[in-house]
């Protein structure tokens, strides 16, 4: 029965947990596939993501062969006294091990010494992210697999040939990204101080939809600036309306601004939607200055204006008092009869010219004042 092939792989030869099969000088071979169920956040800022995943090591133990039991048995029991590679996940900040409703993982053992171990986890990955072309980039976020005791020449992991090395849930849904292809492959990971280590690798192609920012960042920005562009056909003397409206707009995309950057990294560089944003605030601005100009510009004209209408009104003035003058003092030279009364008659019309074109310089220099 099952229960007399286990008693021997359980009592009579344990292999130790630091000791790996073989020994020969050829290094232990581990076959390595993985199922991904579902992708977690991706956190732009924090440069991350989140995998539940199954993954699936194969080796064969040559000390755990037996005959005359051809079918696989489970042993997921005796997992402390069996060698397990000790892989690990290069680039992961964290993970752990489903354990509901029990641990999960199991251990097959088939009759040639092959070994199955599969576990169900979830890991938060590094990603490194380039934001250039944010909101239209493509990121390639790796997963890499390593061992961390074991040399390169004591232990190798390949993907396994049958089928496909990665997998993917067909029912898995991106909110913010499309994953159009997955590469895998392998690597190797060299140390002055330690060696070289076997590695493999995953890498997903993440590519952002572009929808959510066209809703809420493109087409809101686009209408800011068109609304900015109503103060063009507002009366430039209606000074209140044409600035509130432009302060609004320029206080509307500041605000935009704000609430982009702070679901992004502090990064160093420009990227794509802060040209976007640049140059739309660059237009709301640009419509307030041409209403300072514009302003500026008329205020000088009325002002010209002005100063040719006083020029105009004080030269008729001018020639009217001076008509007068001339009137009134032929009329009075036919009246005096002597000189000395003449001459005075010259000297006070003199005197009121002088006084009306003291007047009036007077009154064109007050005006350019102005």
């Amino acid at each position: 029965d099952v229960q007399t092939h286990r008693e021997p792989v359980a009592q009579s030869e344990k292999p130790s947990p630091i000791r790996r099969p073989g020994g020969s000088g050829e290094p232990t071979v581990v076959e390595i596939n993985m199922h991904v169920q579902s992708f977690g956040s991706i956190n732009v800022i924090d440069m991350d993501y989140s995998l539940d995943l199954l993954l699936r090591q194969k080796w064969r133990d040559p000390r755990l062969r037996f005959r005359g039991y051809k079918h696989t048995f489970s042993l997921s029991y005796l997992k402390d006294r069996l060698w397990i590679p000790d892989l690990f996940f290069r680039n992961a900040k964290y993970g752990f091990l489903h354990v509901i409703t029990a641990p999960n993982y199991l251990i097959w053992l088939q009759q040639d010494g092959l070994i199955t171990f599969s576990q169900k986890l979830t890991v938060k990955l590094a990603c490194p992210m380039q934001l250039w072309n944010f909101p239209m980039d493509t990121q390639l976020c790796p997963l890499e697999i390593g061992s961390y005791g074991f040399a390169l020449s004591d232990l190798k992991f390949v993907w396994m040939l049958d089928k496909e090395s990665v997998t993917l849930n067909q029912q898995l849904i991106l909110n913010e990204f499309e994953l159009p292809s997955v590469r895998s492959g392998s690597c190797q990971k060299a140390y002055n101080a330690t060696g070289a280590f076997t590695c493999l690798f995953v890498e997903f192609k993440l590519v952002r939809k572009f929808g959510f920012y066209l809703i809420y960042t493109y087409l809101p920005s686009v209408l800011i600036v068109a609304i900015s562009w109503i103060s063009f056909w507002i009366d430039y003397k209606s000074v209140p309306a044409r600035i509130t409206l432009g302060l609004l707009s320029v206080l509307a995309l500041m605000t935009q601004s704000a609430a982009t950057v702070q679901n992004l990294p502090r990064v160093s560089y420009i990227k794509a939607i802060d040209v976007w944003l640049f140059a739309c605030l660059a237009f709301v601005t640009a419509s307030l200055l041409e209403f300072a100009v514009v302003n500026m510009l008329a205020r000088r004209h009325e002002q010209r204006q002005l100063r040719d209408e006083l020029r105009n009104l004080m030269r008729k003035e001018m020639m009217r008092l001076g008509g007068n003058l001339l009137a009134s003092g032929s009329k009075k030279k036919q009246r005096d009869k002597t000189p000395a009364n003449s001459r005075y008659g010259r000297n006070l019309n003199s005197n009121r010219q002088q006084l009306h074109q003291r007047i009036e310089m007077r009154r064109l220099d007050a005006s350019e004042e102005q």
